[in-house]
């Protein structure tokens, strides 16, 4: 909200100074309205799920677990976007998956992954922006990387039919190592609510699982999340104007939609000793202004809205 102008006392200078902060703020403004703007969503924990499951060796397995994590977007309006693009996101499991598979008299397979992850593969400085479209943007073909660990234990015959193939009946499981894999599409929508913004978004994960014998199985994920992030709208820039009047006054305006702040003023920027101007500023159609004496003697005075 505040803007720092500095008047000089000489007639020249301030004439001089008022139009290059004027034009710097100008400038500042512009580029403003032009920048994307970032918000971190945080996933809500409480209504956001995974239901993740195995596939291997014929069988499969299905486990629920609530979902954490974040995910990094960028809009080109705070509260009416038409635009959006995904820049980033980790998506987290947060309850140990332990799965079981049967065969019956041939056996049993068990698997135990205490921590699973999801996070965005190469991400992009820069996120290319899609159209909003009824609240909706979709980026297509996006890269991500499964994390985590656990491991694995087949016993009877099916493991004699594992160790045949050179297969290990038991081993542990490193995500990291997988290869990155590629959403066909993520779908986030977007809902502007009092002072948040609100995403829901959904999509399937697959990888193997053990990278290092990809014929073993899957794990795939389905993930439905809902997520916020503060939308903290930067206070607008205000410009003093600042000019001499006929009487060889100073005359200082300001925004009348800035009528609830106070103009200050200090001799010095660094180290400032702020005190409140009088008299105090009137109204005079959209702006506010007020009249003061130019001071005697040299130096500068620094003024602020606040």
């Amino acid at each position: 909200m505040t803007l720092l102008t500095s008047i000089a006392r000489t007639v020249g200078p301030i004439r001089s100074f008022v139009l290059a902060v004027l034009g710097l703020a100008l400038l500042t403004h512009t580029q403003l309205q032009a920048a994307l703007i970032p918000f971190t969503v945080t996933v809500d924990t409480n209504a956001s799920t995974a239901e993740i499951t195995l596939d291997a060796l014929g069988k499969s397995d299905t486990q629920t677990s609530r979902l954490g994590g974040v995910v990094q977007i960028v809009t080109d309006h705070y509260t009416q976007p038409t635009q959006a693009g995904l820049k980033d996101f980790h998506l987290t499991a947060l309850q140990p998956l332990n799965f079981k598979l049967s065969f019956g008299l041939l056996g049993s397979a068990t698997a135990k992954i205490p921590k699973f992850e999801v996070i965005a593969s190469n991400p992009p400085a820069t996120p290319t922006l899609l159209p909003v479209v009824d609240g909706h943007f979709i980026p297509k073909e996006v890269p991500y990387q499964p994390l985590g660990n656990g491991s694995y234990v087949v016993s009877g015959l099916v493991c004699g039919t594992l160790s045949g193939q050179g297969v290990p009946c038991s081993d542990s499981l490193n995500f990291a190592n997988s290869a990155p894999g590629t959403l066909s599409e993520l779908d986030l929508e977007l809902t502007v609510l009092v002072g948040r913004l609100q995403i829901k978004f959904s999509g399937f994960f697959s990888l193997p699982l053990d990278p290092a014998n990809p014929s073993l199985g899957t794990v795939s994920a389905f993930v439905d999340a809902v997520g916020y992030a503060p939308i903290v709208i930067p206070p607008e820039s205000v410009t003093l104007e600042a000019r001499i009047t006929p009487a060889g006054r100073l005359l200082i305006r300001w925004p009348k939609t800035q009528s609830a702040a106070a103009l200050w003023s200090s001799p010095r920027i660094i180290n400032p000793v702020w005190a409140p101007v009088v008299p105090l500023p009137t109204a005079n159609g959209n702006v506010m202004e007020v009249e003061l004496p130019l001071p005697k003697g040299a130096g500068t005075t620094f003024f602020s809205l606040r």
